[in-house]
C-alpha cells in the first residue's frame, strides 16, 4: 500500500476531500471518510506551496503559478506537506502538516462555496464516489 501523504495521488484519481472556497480557486484537504469525492484530473504533486510557486512562476507568486499551471492544462495541484500552523503545547511548536489540494480549473460561487454548474461533475459522493454530489446552499 502506498503512503499517499508522501507520494500523492495519480492523475484522474477520485479522492475524498473537505473543501472551502477562496476567491476563484478551490482549496481542499484530503479527508478519507468524508464521503465527498473530487476527481483530480491532470495533477502534479509538491511538498508545499513555495516549491509549486517557484516551479511555475519565476517570482514565486502563488496566483501567477496557479494561472500558469491552469494554462499548462493542470486541473489540480497536490501539496503533501502544507504547513497549516504550529502546535502550541508547551515547548512543542512543531508545524502541523496537511495534505492540501488546489483545483485550478474550477470557478466557485462565492456566496455558497459550491462549484458552478458546469464543474459540478468533478465532485461525487456516496460509497466509492458513484453518486452525484449535491451541494447544500
Amino acid at each position: 500500500k502506498l503512503d499517499m501523504e508522501s507520494v500523492g495521488f495519480q492523475s484522474f484519481s477520485s479522492v475524498e476531500v473537505l473543501h472551502q472556497c477562496c476567491n476563484d480557486r478551490q482549496w481542499m484537504y484530503w479527508a478519507p471518510g468524508s464521503g465527498v469525492f473530487y476527481n483530480l484530473g491532470k495533477t502534479m504533486v509538491f511538498l508545499g506551496h513555495s516549491m509549486f510557486a517557484r516551479h511555475f512562476d519565476p517570482r514565486g507568486e502563488m496566483i501567477g503559478a496557479m494561472l500558469k499551471a491552469r494554462a499548462a492544462g493542470y486541473d489540480s495541484i497536490q501539496f503533501t506537506h502544507h504547513v497549516e500552523g504550529h502546535r502550541r503545547r508547551g515547548p512543542d511548536t512543531r508545524p502541523i502538516h496537511k495534505f492540501e489540494i488546489l483545483a485550478t480549473q474550477l470557478v466557485f460561487q462565492q456566496s455558497s462555496g459550491c462549484p458552478e454548474p458546469q464543474y459540478a461533475s468533478s465532485f461525487t459522493s456516496s460509497w466509492d464516489g458513484h453518486a452525484p454530489c449535491h451541494c447544500n446552499n
